[in-house]
This record gives C-alpha cells, structure tokens and sequence, in this order.
C-alpha cells in the first residue's frame, strides 16, 4: 500500500518543535558552561521530547510508513520525564549533594519497567500499531497480552510522573525557604521561572490524567493527543530557553567597592578587648551552649566591622563561616536564633545602614537613588526598596524628606 506523504500545518509545527528540541538538547550536552552536570538531565528531557514530536509528525504526514521498523519506539521513553524532571529540579536547588551517578541509575527503573511492558506491543505488526496511534492510542480494541500490558504502562507512567512532580515541587518550595539562610541576595538564584515550568508539568499531568480516565473514546482521545503534541511545541520551546538562560546559582562575582575606602577612614575598628582571635572554635556535637554562642556573635560583629564583607554583593553563608572560623550550621543558628534574623536580612541589615547614610551624605559619584543602591551591594533598585522599607518602613525618599530637617 503506497501512502503519499503529506505534511499540514500542525505536522509543519510538529517537525519544526522537534528539529529545535533536539538542537538545543545537544547544544546543553555539549556547548553550555554553566550548570554543566543539571543542564544533561533537562537535555534529555528536550531530546526525548523532540523525538515524541518527530514520531508524531511521522504518523501525522504519513511519512510513517517509509520509516515502519520505528513506530511506537519513543513510547518508552515517556517514563523517564518525570525522574529526570526531578533530577534537573534537584541540581539546581542543591548542586552540593548531588549523589554519585550509580544512585541516579535507580531513578531508571520506571523505564525498564516500561520496556518490559510494551514487548507485546513492539512484536504487533505494523498496521496494528499503527491503526492503535491514529485512534489516540486507544487500547480498547487490543486483545491479549497486549490489551493489558499498554494500559499497565500508561497508568505507571501517569503515577510515576505524578509523583517525581510532587518531589520536583516539595525541592523548589524547599529552595525558596533556603536561600534567605545561604544567600544575601536573591537576583537570579529564586528559580521563580520553575513556577512556570510547574504549570507547565501540571497541564502536561492533567492531559494524561483526561487521556486515561477518557480511555474509551477513541475520538476524544484522538483530540486530547493531538492538543497534547502542540502544547509539547511550546512546551520544549519555553524549557530549552529557561535553561539555557539559567545562570549557575552558587557562581560567585567579587566586586571591590569604593565605599569600602569611606568606611575605613570614618569608622576605624577598634581593637578587640581580648585581641584578634584566629584560633577556629571547636563545638561538640550537640547543641551549642550559650557562651559558644556568644563567642560566635563577638567574632561575627568584629569581622564585620573590620572587613565590610556585607558590601560583597554576592556574599554567602559559607564565605562569611569560612571568614569567622566556624561551620555554616552553626553560624546560621547563631543569626537565626540568637539575632532573630535570617542571614539575608542580617547581611541587608548592614547594607540599609550605608544606604541611610548616603542618602544623607551622597558622594560625588552616587547621586540617584540607584547609585545608592549599588554602593550598598544591592543587586538592583527594585531588590534596594524591598529591603530597604522592610527595614526601615519607609521608601528612600520618604526616608531622606524625614531625615534631611534633622542633618
């Protein structure tokens, strides 16, 4: 039977998703300096997904049928989107406790699994396979071994994606709660763009979930794979930019200020009354005890009065643990619990304190308010007027037209 080949709009689009896929797939294995290990697992995301929408342009244009030995291959593949979804999810938020690559593997069973499932699916001949894709993959007309192994792999498909999208989310929501006790900005390391890669899962979710629960009209179905596929396009499209644009969370920029310089001749340290201790602090293991504490508070407030770290606009927990001689866990209970505050509000604490005193004082090169907000190690305006009316309850206007009388 000689098919003529014919390609449509929405097979157009198809082909045009998946050529795009499957380039910025590679282009995240092979040529993107950031994030190199995460980037691998949302690059195959992209490229199995490319090859979904290439399958389906090949049904769609009939191209199908000189290409016959690989129908319903890329059916396989489906189960891995929610492990590596997680994965991906899991590197961004925490790239230092990537477990080895021999654990990852584990996350692979779902796809075994299916492979073993879909056996007396791939042994069909070919117009069987065929006739059961064109009718939305529609198994109610399957008989035999085949009629119970289809349905039993798109139901452990649907629950496995469910649940590595419940991990993926509990991780992002996790980082978010994170960041205010590691870092001391937040420009570019929230992730708010997964939400949106959440929603897109979540639509993608809820057109399986119609797919099975409507599993007996073929026609229906026909329509829920077709809405599918074209929502994939836009789908792989909007994944491939966000991840190439994702910068490298824990990437770290020093930048030397001249404030620092002011500082330094207005506000000379004064010498510690029990001298400058370089000795690292030993604590046991349990919790730390009150003078411990306190010793932690003297070392953290002298360093940063000498030193100025809070004008490191990329300052984290950890450089400044590492500055004090302590760990990072101890030094976060200190400010948590000890200063009621979280590191990014202690650190943007200080950095309200320059800013008070610049828009009072501004010097020659910080006449606008977002000079100012430069000066004081803020990433941005609109970050420097968040933290700067959280602070103080006031804008930095309101606060110069209150201040400026009593100067």
């Amino acid at each position: 039977m000689n098919i003529e080949p014919n390609i449509t709009l929405s097979s157009a689009i198809l082909l045009l998703g998946s050529v795009n896929s499957m380039l910025i797939s590679f282009f995240l294995l092979f040529f993107q300096k950031s994030n190199v290990h995460t980037n691998r697992y949302l690059a195959f995301i992209l490229l199995f997904l490319g090859m979904d929408l290439f399958h389906q342009f090949l049904i769609d244009s009939n191209y199908i049928y000189q290409l016959q030995p690989i129908i319903g291959f890329f059916m396989q593949f489906e189960v891995l989107f929610g492990p590596l979804l997680y994965l991906y999810i899991r590197g961004l938020t925490n790239p230092d406790v990537d477990p080895p690559d021999r654990k990852n593997m584990l996350h692979l069973i779902p796809v075994v699994l299916g492979i073993f499932l879909m056996i007396p699916f791939y042994i069909l001949g070919f117009k069987e396979k065929l006739e059961f894709i064109q009718h939305g993959y529609n198994f109610g007309k399957l008989t035999g071994t085949v009629g119970i192994t289809i349905p039993a792999y798109m139901i452990i498909g649907t629950l496995s994606f469910t649940l590595y999208l419940g991990f993926s989310i509990k991780l992002f929501f996790a980082h978010r709660k994170k960041i205010a006790n590691y870092f001391s900005y937040r420009e570019k390391i929230t992730l708010d763009w997964l939400r949106n890669i959440f929603i897109v899962m979540v639509l993608y979710w809820l057109f399986m979930a119609t797919y099975i629960a409507l599993m007996g009209s073929a026609e229906l179905n026909k329509q829920i794979i077709d809405a599918l596929m074209l929502f994939t396009v836009v789908a792989v499209h909007y994944l491939g930019i966000k991840g190439l644009l994702q910068p490298k969370v824990y990437s770290r920029k020093k930048r030397t200020r001249s404030i620092r310089a002011l500082l330094d001749t207005e506000h000379k340290p004064q010498p510690s009354a029990t001298g400058p201790e370089k000795s690292t602090v030993k604590y046991i293991k349990s919790a730390l005890s009150d003078e411990d504490s306190e010793r932690i508070i003297k070392r953290l407030k002298s360093v940063l009065k000498e030193d100025k770290l809070y004008l490191d606009s990329c300052l984290t927990l950890p450089d400044l643990a590492e500055k004090i001689s302590v760990s990072s866990n101890y030094l976060s209970q200190v400010i948590n619990e000890r200063l009621g505050m979280n590191f990014f509000d202690y650190i943007n604490s200080h950095r309200i304190e320059i800013a008070k005193h610049l828009l009072l004082n501004p010097l020659p090169h910080t006449p606008t308010i977002l000079d100012i907000a430069m000066e004081s190690a803020f990433n941005s305006k609109s970050a420097f007027y968040t933290a700067f009316k959280k602070h103080t309850g006031l804008t930095p206007a309101q606060y110069k037209k209150k201040q400026s009388p009593i100067s």
